[in-house]
């Protein structure tokens, strides 16, 4: 890896993620299932020993009306089913909730990406359409004391009134922000908040999908989750490039970074993280 990080490198001791997401866009490979004998022997080779298929559900927005479509997916597993591989003809995506170092987790993906372009050809032929990443941190109280509302900046903890009655709040706040990669890229920044917007530990769109958690969290009392989804629009190709994608990948992240704490996450809240 020869991209480094511009963003902080803060280490937190009772670190609120709880799921990271990595994703590739390309153009389509109809004939996947073709491919995937051999993409599943690579994949066993460097820790995806579990395999399985499922079917997904996309709709389209056509003329005549909503479309929905059912796509086949298939699903590489780690060991521990902490850290899986989800493909289709339509992209790669890594996600884990046995999460390190964005370096180790990127070197890995990109393992996993050269892969399926090796074996299918895309990457001499493939297009790059679309790169994203996603965090998702749960945001809970660490005493009987503690407070969602001191990890969350002011804007972030919902409104507030004298006729209110009870201090659990429940609330969803979305804002979509366009940013600048380093290497000058527009991106697209989503920012989700969910207070008690529902029972599940996880964003709705993920949650029946993630692999398990490393800690449970009580989603009857008062918690937060924390969406945070950067993506990029490109158009690479014909051949898909390890380094520029590294570096776009790096340029997404840094900005996560610094937005979560400059922006979304309290002082407060950082030091009791650490």
């Amino acid at each position: 890896m020869t991209t480094i990080r511009t963003c902080r490198k803060w280490k937190l001791t009772k670190q609120p993620l709880a799921l990271v997401l990595i994703q590739t866009r390309y153009s389509p490979i109809s004939n996947l299932n073709k491919y995937i004998p051999d993409i599943q022997d690579e994949l066993r080779r460097i820790g995806f020993p579990y395999m399985a298929t499922r079917k997904e559900t996309a709709f389209d927005l056509l003329p005549t009306g909503i479309q929905p479509t059912i796509i086949e997916q298939w699903v590489f597993e780690t060991v521990d089913k902490h850290t899986s591989v989800i493909m289709d003809e339509r992209q790669v995506l890594l996600q884990s909730t046995q999460y390190d170092a964005f370096e180790i987790f990127l070197e890995q993906y990109l393992i996993v990406l050269n892969i399926v372009m090796k074996i299918t050809e895309h990457e001499t032929y493939g297009i790059c359409e679309r790169i994203g990443l996603r965090y998702v941190d749960q945001v809970v109280k660490q005493s009987e004391m503690d407070t969602i509302d001191s990890y969350l900046r002011p804007e972030l903890r919902g409104m507030s009134s004298s006729f209110f009655m009870k201090d659990k709040k429940r609330y969803a706040f979305t804002n979509v922000v366009i940013t600048q990669l380093p290497s000058m890229e527009p991106a697209s920044l989503s920012i989700r908040v969910y207070r008690n917007n529902n029972t599940l530990d996880l964003p709705p769109d993920v949650h029946a999908g993630a692999p398990p958690r490393l800690r449970n969290i009580d989603t009857l009392d008062d918690f937060a989750l924390i969406d945070m989804d950067h993506s990029c629009t490109i158009r690479l190709g014909p051949g898909i490039q390890k380094e520029v994608l590294e570096k776009l990948f790096f340029g997404l992240h840094d900005v996560i970074i610094e937005v979560f704490y400059e922006s979304v996450v309290s002082k407060e809240g950082t030091q009791k993280w650490k």
